[in-house]
């Protein structure tokens, strides 16, 4: 498996990083590996919650992974800040502190979300 690792500098949106450096190597598919750094905003979706959620302030990132099936990511995320762990769906609008990297391992195999299930792509 061909990997990409990426480095996000400060204010850079993690979501959007992600979908750009695999655009830029024309990957529709791929699998996050890992990802670790630090947040100044954190935006996520949980289960049974209508609307985001927003953690801003210094928050550590501990462990990323997730989907990216034809282009669509589905990718979560664990974090710390000084009022504990928390996690959920990464959404746009999660910025990076001071750093962070993500690796991500390309699929060869085409990928794609029907009624929320990911199927091979016929």
């Amino acid at each position: 498996m061909e990997t990409i690792v990426i480095a996000l500098e400060p204010e850079e949106d993690m979501l959007q990083a992600i979908l750009e450096a695999l655009a830029r190597e024309s990957v529709a598919n791929a699998v996050v590996l890992s990802g670790v750094g630090t947040l100044s905003r954190v935006m996520v979706s949980k289960v049974g919650h209508c609307r985001p959620q927003k953690h801003d302030g210094i928050v550590d990132l501990l462990s990323l992974q997730g989907i990216i099936a034809d282009g669509e990511a589905s990718v979560y995320l664990s974090a710390a800040n000084v009022q504990g762990t928390f996690g959920g769906r990464l959404l746009t609008g999660t910025m990076v502190d001071t750093a962070a990297e993500v690796v991500l391992g390309c699929l060869e195999q085409s990928l794609e979300r029907r009624s929320g299930e990911l199927h091979p792509k016929e």
